[in-house]
C-alpha cells in the first residue's frame, strides 16, 4: 500500500507509518489495561480498532449508530460509557448508561447478535468468553447493588448484593464504610454468580472524603497484582496493593503517593506503580517521577527521580515498560522522543528520536501493555491517527492497518 504524503517515519528503519483512522476526532474510548491487547473505538467514525502484534485491525460498526464525541466529555456521560473489559476471547461490548437515567444499553462491537437484555442503571461490567455479560446494577445513593448475569440466550439473572464496587478481571472489588475505616473486599464473579467476600484489609478513614477511586488489576488467573488509588480528601492520597497467589490475596499494604493518576504494571511477578508528582498533595512544587516496586513476599522499594527537561512539556508521559520506565515527549523540531531505562538511570539515558513527524499539530496518547506499549499519534489538521509499537528493549516499529470492513450485528427481533 502506498503511504500518503506527510506521514510519520520510524527513525533508523525509515518505515512509513500509515494512518489507520482518517477524518476523525482523537480516540475517546479504550478498553481497560488488564486486557492483553489495546482496543479503541472512535464514536464519530464508528470504527473499532484492535491492536494485535504489529498490526491494528480496523472495522466499521454501523449498528452502534453515531455517537457525538463531544457528549463524552464534561457532561457526566464520559463516566458512563466504556468498552467492557473481558475474559480472553470474549466478544466486545459497548456499555452506555444514560446520564441521570435508569437504563443501560449493551451494544455489540464484535459482530455478535444484539441482545434484548433490559438492564437498569449500571456502574461497571465484564464480558465472558461464552458471550455472557456481567454488570452491576446500582444507584449512587445506595450501598447495595445487584449482580446482573445476562446470558447469550437472552435470559437475565440477578443476584442481590450487600455491597457495590467495580468489576475487574472476574473480581468485584469495593469498600465498606465503618466508623473510622474502610473495609476493602474482593468477591469472585462469573456466570454462576458471586463468591464469598474476601477481606483484603482496612484503610483509615478518620476524615471526610476518603474513598477508593480506581481499582487497577494486572495479571490473570491465580497470579495478579491489585493497586487501589484511595483519595483522602485534602490529605495526600494512598495506593493500597495486594497480590493474588494460588487463589489467595495477600493483606493490603498502604503507601502514601503524590498523585491520583498512576500507571500500574505487573511483569515477571513484580508489581509496579508509577506516577508524576503533580504537586496537588505534596506541596513541594516538584515534578518528580516516582516508582513504587512491590514483591509478593512483602518487600517494597520507592524511588524518586527529579524531573527531566521534557517534564515541562504539555505532551510528556511516563509509563512502566518491561523492567524499565519509558518517558515520551514531543519535540517540535525532532518528533516523538523517548528515554527508556531503570528509573534511577533515567536522567543519564539519552533522548532518542523514535518517530520523525511532518509539519502539523501533533499530540499523542501512550498505552502500556506490560512488555510493549502502543503510542497513538494524532494530527489535528488532517484529523488522522497513526500508531507505533515500542517493545521493552526499545525497538520501535510502525503499526500496520488491516481493514476488515463492516461488523454488522444481527438481531432476532
Amino acid at each position: 500500500m502506498r503511504a500518503p504524503d506527510g506521514c510519520p517515519r520510524v527513525v533508523h528503519t525509515d518505515a512509513v507509518v500509515i494512518p489507520f483512522i482518517r477524518d476523525a476526532e482523537a480516540a475517546s474510548l479504550c478498553n481497560h489495561e488488564p486486557a492483553a491487547n489495546l482496543v479503541v473505538f472512535y464514536p464519530d467514525a464508528q470504527r473499532l480498532c484492535e491492536f494485535t502484534g504489529g498490526a491494528v485491525r480496523v472495522s466499521l460498526v454501523p449498528d452502534v449508530g453515531p455517537v457525538d464525541p463531544e457528549g463524552l466529555h464534561g457532561t457526566g456521560l464520559g463516566e458512563e460509557v466504556e468498552i467492557l473489559a473481558g475474559a480472553p476471547d470474549s466478544p466486545l461490548w459497548l456499555r452506555i448508561c444514560e446520564p441521570l437515567g435508569r437504563s443501560t444499553k449493551m451494544l455489540p462491537l464484535s459482530g455478535q447478535r444484539r441482545m434484548p437484555w433490559a438492564l437498569g442503571r449500571t456502574a461497571t461490567g465484564y464480558a465472558l468468553a461464552d458471550g455472557s455479560v456481567l454488570a452491576l446494577e446500582t444507584e449512587a445513593w445506595r450501598n447495595a447493588s445487584q449482580l446482573v448475569i445476562a446470558h447469550p440466550s437472552g435470559r437475565v439473572e440477578r443476584r442481590a448484593l450487600a455491597e457495590t464496587g467495580t468489576i475487574r478481571g472476574g473480581w468485584l472489588f469495593g469498600a465498606i464504610a465503618e466508623a473510622t475505616v474502610l473495609r476493602m473486599f474482593a468477591r469472585r464473579v462469573d456466570a454462576a454468580g458471586v463468591g464469598p467476600r474476601v477481606d483484603l484489609g482496612l484503610v483509615p478513614a478518620t476524615s471526610p472524603g476518603v474513598y477508593p477511586c480506581q481499582f487497577h488489576l494486572r495479571g490473570a488467573g491465580d497470579a495478579a497484582f491489585l493497586a487501589i488509588e484511595i483519595s483522602h480528601g485534602p490529605e495526600p492520597p494512598q495506593v493500597a496493593t495486594s497480590f493474588l497467589r494460588n487463589g489467595r490475596w495477600s493483606p493490603l499494604a498502604l503507601h502514601t503517593i503524590d498523585s491520583l493518576d498512576v500507571r500500574v504494571a505487573y511483569t515477571r511477578g513484580v508489581g509496579r506503580v508509577l506516577w508524576k508528582d503533580d504537586n496537588m498533595f505534596s506541596g513541594t512544587g516538584s515534578r518528580d517521577i516516582v516508582a513504587l516496586t512491590a514483591w509478593p513476599e512483602g518487600t517494597v522499594r520507592v524511588e524518586r527521580h527529579p524531573p527531566l527537561p521534557a517534564s515541562e512539556y504539555l505532551d510528556f508521559e511516563v509509563l512502566p515498560l518491561g523492567d524499565g520506565v519509558l518517558a515520551l515527549s514531543l519535540d517540535g523540531e525532532a518528533g516523538l522522543t523517548a528515554r527508556l531505562s531503570p528509573l534511577a538511570e533515567l536522567g543519564r539515558a539519552p533522548d532518542r528520536v523514535l518517530v520523525e513527524l511532518p509539519d502539523g499539530l501533533w499530540s499523542f496518547t501512550a498505552h502500556a501493555r506490560g512488555e510493549h506499549a502502543i503510542v497513538v499519534l494524532h494530527e489535528s489538521e488532517r484529523r488522522c491517527e497513526y500508531a507505533v509499537r515500542i517493545d521493552a528493549d526499545g525497538e520501535t516499529s510502525a503499526v500496520t492497518p488491516v481493514w476488515l470492513g463492516s461488523r454488522g450485528a444481527t438481531s432476532d427481533r
